[in-house]
């Protein structure tokens, strides 16, 4: 390896650098420190509202899937109730028909 041969020059520079990038991010790190507990906390405050809103919007989406279905269900029932053996379809064409002026005698 190229590294590793008689080159004092490019050992001695590879621990300058890293000497300098660890002062460097000390120093960085050290200007910053206040602000990672008020960034986490803004976060799980956000996260807390998203939560929130999502379980809204998840109760009205269920809500409106209840009244569709109750609405469906009472449609199937109306026509069911019309479809029975025996029954007459409540229609303005079956009230002239069934109506008291034509009354079919057996």
């Amino acid at each position: 390896m190229a590294l590793f041969n008689n080159n004092e020059r490019k050992i001695l520079l590879g621990i300058g650098i890293g000497v300098a990038s660890a002062t460097l991010v000390r120093g960085v790190g050290s200007a910053f420190r206040g602000l990672g507990r008020p960034a986490l906390k803004a976060t799980v405050k956000a996260g807390i509202l998203l939560f929130d809103k999502g379980r809204e919007n998840l109760a009205l989406f269920k809500e409106t899937i209840e009244d569709l279905s109750a609405e469906a269900r009472a449609e199937i029932e109306a026509t069911r109730d019309k479809s029975l053996p025996g029954t007459v379809p409540e229609t303005d064409s079956a009230k002239e028909a069934y109506g008291p002026e034509r009354v079919y005698h057996a």
